[in-house]
């Protein structure tokens, strides 16, 4: 599945709810609070910690290929060996794969995202065919049109996921700031569209939402 969310809306320690062991594959920034939580919470053997960052010294587009070459890897074999993969986030990882490529992340004409795509691509594909759980998360940003903002957000990063996936969702948090995850696509089941999932609730964890889309499954298979 792909999620998306603003920052601070709790998208990393709703991943973190998925079943254990969980690899989870780390580029985003501020994420040491929410690790440490859940190391506390389910144990310190419950989360395999891949970190990536590419050292900007010296040939940067060498450098970000390195690590992109060894996220594909990884992912390969943690679908294989974790119940459950993160990769947080996948807006940072398009970026190390658009400087693997182009050395740089802006300014690349839509006509040579091909192969860019196509690597994301098999990456779904490569979840959908194992017995992982698997989470692309993204964050969302201010969306444009014709030089001013709408009001809205976008996905950051390969919007395609959205389709791609079997499901994608948006955390945000309400009036009362509860932490508040909605369903915007449900291959599963179209009918939990718009469905929201809250902490006031205690509701807003993936359990939960399995057992939405899979109703014959129970809690204790999603844990």
């Amino acid at each position: 599945m792909a999620s998306a969310a603003l920052q601070k809306r709790g998208k990393t320690t709703w991943g973190f709810t998925m079943p254990k062991p969980l690899a989870y594959l780390q580029f985003d920034a501020n994420y040491e609070h929410a690790l440490a939580k859940a190391l506390k919470q389910y144990g310190k053997d419950s989360i395999r910690h891949l970190k990536y960052f590419a050292d900007p010294r010296g040939d940067i587009k060498a450098a970000n290929a390195a690590v992109f070459d060894r996220v594909i890897k990884d992912f390969d074999y943690c679908v294989d060996n974790f119940r459950s993969v993160m990769v947080d986030t996948s807006s940072e990882l398009m970026d190390v794969r658009k400087i693997a490529e182009h050395g740089r992340n802006t300014q690349i004409q839509q006509i040579y995202y091909g192969s860019i795509y196509t690597d994301f691509r098999w990456m779904v594909k490569r979840a959908l065919d194992s017995n992982c759980n698997v989470l692309f998360v993204h964050r969302l940003k201010d969306e444009w049109m014709a030089g001013d903002r709408t009001g809205g957000y976008v996905m950051e990063g390969w919007k395609g996921v959205q389709f791609d996936a079997q499901v994608y969702a948006e955390h945000a948090r309400d009036a009362e700031n509860n932490f508040v995850t909605t369903i915007m696509e449900c291959a599963q089941d179209a009918m939990l569209n718009g469905m929201t999932l809250t902490s006031e609730d205690d509701e807003n964890d993936f359990s939960t939402l399995a057992q939405r889309i899979f109703p014959d499954s129970t809690e204790k298979q999603w844990k």
